[in-house]
């Protein structure tokens, strides 16, 4: 089993070969379908503002399902 501290490495040695971030499949989904996301930057919360908050469209979820292979779940 990966523990935390190795997957910390891992993302450093990633942050330090110039890597913003890494996409992966989940462990958790027996089917490899689900896919996860790390962004690498430093801890806390972002220090950008949300641009909007405002619901998002059924065309742009359409749009990123097909596009992306994103299932927005709501």
């Amino acid at each position: 089993m990966t523990t935390r501290r190795q997957t910390q490495q891992w993302a450093r040695a990633f942050a330090d070969a110039g890597f913003d971030g890494i996409r992966f499949l989940v462990r958790h989904d027996p089917a490899q379908q689900r896919v996860g996301f790390a962004l690498f930057g430093p801890a806390g919360e972002a220090s950008w503002d949300a641009i909007s908050t405002d619901e998002i469209g059924t065309a742009v979820i359409i749009d990123v399902e097909r596009r992306f292979g994103i299932r927005v779940q709501s």
